[in-house]
Protein backbone atom coordinates (compact mmCIF):
# COMPACT_ATOMS: atom_id res chain seq x y z
CA UNK A 1 0.00 0.00 0.00
CA UNK A 2 2.76 2.47 0.89
CA UNK A 3 4.61 1.72 -2.33
CA UNK A 4 1.46 2.37 -4.37
CA UNK A 5 0.82 5.68 -2.65
CA UNK A 6 4.45 6.73 -3.14
CA UNK A 7 4.25 5.96 -6.86
CA UNK A 8 0.93 7.79 -7.15
CA UNK A 9 2.38 10.90 -5.49
CA UNK A 10 5.42 10.72 -7.80
CA UNK A 11 3.18 10.40 -10.85
CA UNK A 12 1.02 13.35 -9.82
CA UNK A 13 4.15 15.42 -9.14
CA UNK A 14 5.42 14.69 -12.66
CA UNK A 15 2.08 15.79 -14.13
CA UNK A 16 1.95 19.00 -12.07
CA UNK A 17 5.55 19.99 -12.82
CA UNK A 18 5.04 19.31 -16.52
CA UNK A 19 1.83 21.35 -16.48
CA UNK A 20 3.61 24.30 -14.87
CA UNK A 21 6.48 24.15 -17.37
CA UNK A 22 4.18 23.93 -20.41
CA UNK A 23 1.97 26.64 -18.95
CA UNK A 24 4.97 28.93 -18.67
CA UNK A 25 6.06 28.13 -22.24
CA UNK A 26 2.57 28.81 -23.60
CA UNK A 27 2.27 32.08 -21.70
CA UNK A 28 5.74 33.54 -22.28
CA UNK A 29 6.87 32.07 -25.59
CA UNK A 30 3.66 31.46 -27.53
CA UNK A 31 1.58 34.34 -26.10
CA UNK A 32 -1.28 31.99 -25.27
CA UNK A 33 -3.14 31.59 -21.98
CA UNK A 34 -1.27 29.55 -19.39
CA UNK A 35 -4.21 27.22 -18.92
CA UNK A 36 -3.84 25.95 -22.51
CA UNK A 37 -0.34 24.73 -21.74
CA UNK A 38 -1.50 23.10 -18.54
CA UNK A 39 -4.32 21.34 -20.37
CA UNK A 40 -1.95 20.20 -23.10
CA UNK A 41 0.43 18.76 -20.52
CA UNK A 42 -2.38 16.88 -18.83
CA UNK A 43 -3.59 15.42 -22.09
CA UNK A 44 -0.11 14.46 -23.25
CA UNK A 45 1.43 13.02 -20.10
CA UNK A 46 -1.62 12.04 -18.04
CA UNK A 47 -2.39 8.59 -19.50
CA UNK A 48 1.28 7.70 -19.72
CA UNK A 49 2.17 8.76 -16.19
CA UNK A 50 -0.73 6.90 -14.63
CA UNK A 51 -0.12 3.76 -16.69
CA UNK A 52 -3.48 3.90 -18.45
CA UNK A 53 -1.96 3.50 -21.88
CA UNK A 54 -0.70 0.06 -22.91
CA UNK A 55 2.12 1.59 -24.95
CA UNK A 56 3.59 3.19 -21.84
CA UNK A 57 3.51 -0.05 -19.82
CA UNK A 58 5.97 -1.71 -22.14
CA UNK A 59 8.37 1.17 -22.66
CA UNK A 60 8.50 3.51 -19.62
CA UNK A 61 10.04 2.17 -16.47
CA UNK A 62 10.03 4.91 -13.85
CA UNK A 63 6.57 6.31 -14.27
CA UNK A 64 4.57 3.15 -14.84
CA UNK A 65 3.46 1.25 -11.77
CA UNK A 66 0.53 -0.81 -10.56
CA UNK A 67 -1.16 2.34 -9.28
CA UNK A 68 -3.44 2.40 -12.33
CA UNK A 69 -4.78 -1.02 -11.35
CA UNK A 70 -5.18 0.19 -7.77
CA UNK A 71 -7.11 3.28 -8.86
CA UNK A 72 -9.43 1.40 -11.20
CA UNK A 73 -10.10 -1.48 -8.83
CA UNK A 74 -11.06 0.79 -5.91
CA UNK A 75 -13.35 3.17 -7.74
Amino acid sequence: MTHLMTMLVLQLAVIIVTAKILGWIFENKLNQPRVLGELAAGMIIGPYALGGNTYSRSSWGIIVSPSWNYITSNS
